[in-house]
């Protein structure tokens, strides 16, 4: 529901729809979990509702894993590629800025801020060869930045015109990928 609003509606409906979401599950929270808030009648019932641990687990349809899911692939706009990721944030005008932290992607781990004006990725640990980091279309302005926020090469503009125009990106661990739109 989140995914097809923000590709319908965009950002803003789908944050709305998320809040909704965030508030349904405190309600669930403060009743005492799941069992205690569906055992008003008026509420429903829990998708797969019969006797409980019939896999090890409770309610073992609930599908918890995929709302999250929204940050990284929807408002992140994270897509991996066979040698990298594209990026394109779809933030809500309310949100300033959006960091996902531990996503590995080949051989790296990299935190990624995504802000109204550019992109940080901070690299946990090193890829043994560059990561292809596609952006969406615009002039970039690239600086890659060490553990200790000194220059660890060059700045260099990039111009993204297609979905299939790539920037290599070579991080060791504990550099900082900045990149700013021109």
């Amino acid at each position: 529901d989140v995914m097809a609003r923000l590709r319908v509606n965009g950002p803003d409906d789908a944050w709305e729809r998320l809040k909704q979401i965030t508030d349904w599950f405190a309600e669930i929270q403060q009743a005492g979990g799941y069992r205690e808030y569906y055992k008003v009648p008026e509420r429903g019932t829990l998708q797969g509702g019969g006797p409980p641990g019939g896999l090890g687990m409770d309610k073992e349809f609930m599908e918890s894993v995929l709302l999250p899911q929204v940050m990284l692939y929807g408002f992140l706009g994270f897509t991996p590629q066979p040698e990298g990721f594209r990026i394109e944030p779809r933030l809500p005008k309310d949100w300033p800025a959006l960091t996902i932290t531990r996503i590995a992607v080949q051989d790296a781990v990299l935190d990624v801020t995504a802000s109204t004006d550019g992109l940080e990725i901070k690299c946990r640990t090193g890829s043994a060869k560059p990561l292809r980091i596609g952006l969406a279309s615009g002039q970039w302005q690239l600086a890659v930045m060490d553990a200790k926020g000194q220059a660890a090469g060059a700045s260099a503009s990039h111009a993204v015109k297609t979905a299939a125009d790539t920037i290599s990106v070579p991080l060791q661990t504990g550099q900082v990928a900045k990149f700013a739109r021109r």
